[in-house]
């Protein structure tokens, strides 16, 4: 499975070189993971925003039980208690994609460290606007050049969505019945609301849980399982954190990207 890792990336002490940019990991997603558990062990936080095979996959390679010792699992998706055991719930679409290595998981390692589960119910109370893609954009593309890249990547993902899941999309996205169906991008453009930030989310859980309603089992945590209990007492302080998180980041692409077209650089000096 191909492991795409950042610049700066050094999986065990032992590596010899620091990767100078974002790249492919030649020896796969299973092996990486294990490299980063020997290395960090419990100040290691795994956060799953797809499907649960590499991880499953390194568990069962994992001679030393490395993984055992990681600090906490962070998954978006649903779970489920029964008997006292905590299950992957199958209307979660990322669990559900690969739910053999997703029972596997949870199977093996919820007695083993915290999880702490996102689920789509949080998600749906969380909007993120063409409004709020406008302003990135600008950010990155002062004074209108090139706009449209995050636009363009967003509308490309609602796409994907929509073709894939047509039924489930117009639920959740409401699309004029005149435009569905319809060649063009009409679709898109008749939307404000671009996003229900399932992945970003998680990170919010990660780094401001108090932003959330958290339920707590055992050694477990669970925000959005049911649309009862969807975790989000106070929707606009979630969209604020997050869409200024994001601006902070655009601002700082927009910064190199300006330093970048003043030409290379050389020890700090233009080449």
């Amino acid at each position: 499975m191909e492991t795409f890792v950042p610049s700066g990336l050094r999986a065990t002490g032992d590596d010899a070189t620091i990767a100078k940019e974002a790249s492919l990991y030649a020896q796969g997603g299973a092996h990486l993971i294990i490299s980063l558990a020997k290395k960090y062990r419990e100040d290691l936080l795994i956060v799953a925003i797809a499907p649960l095979t590499p991880l499953a996959v390194a568990l069962r390679v994992d001679n030393e039980s490395s993984l055992e010792q990681v600090g906490g699992l962070f998954i978006q998706g649903q779970g489920r208690i029964e008997d006292g055991i905590l299950l992957p719930d199958k209307a979660a679409f990322n669990l559900s994609e690969d739910m053999e290595s997703a029972e596997f998981v949870f199977k093996t390692l919820q007695s083993k460290m915290p999880f702490s589960l996102l689920g789509k119910h949080a998600a749906y109370r969380v909007n993120l606007t063409r409004d709020d893609v406008v302003k990135w954009d600008e950010t990155i593309y002062p004074g209108g050049v090139d706009i449209g890249t995050i636009a363009e990547n967003v509308k490309g993902s609602l796409e994907v969505f929509r073709c894939g899941n047509p039924d489930l999309f117009y639920k959740l996205y409401p699309v004029p019945e005149v435009l569905r169906g319809v060649e063009g991008d009409g679709w898109f453009e008749s939307l404000d609301v671009l996003s229900h930030p399932y992945d970003p989310l998680l990170c919010v859980l990660l780094y401001e849980p108090s932003l959330f309603d958290i339920v707590i089992y055992g050694a477990h945590r669970f925000v959005g399982m049911t649309g009862e209990h969807h975790g989000v007492p106070d929707s606009e302080a979630v969209h604020r954190y997050l869409v200024g998180v994001i601006a902070t980041e655009c601002a700082c692409i927009g910064r190199f990207k300006a330093a970048w077209a003043c030409g290379p650089r050389v020890r700090g000096k233009p080449a």
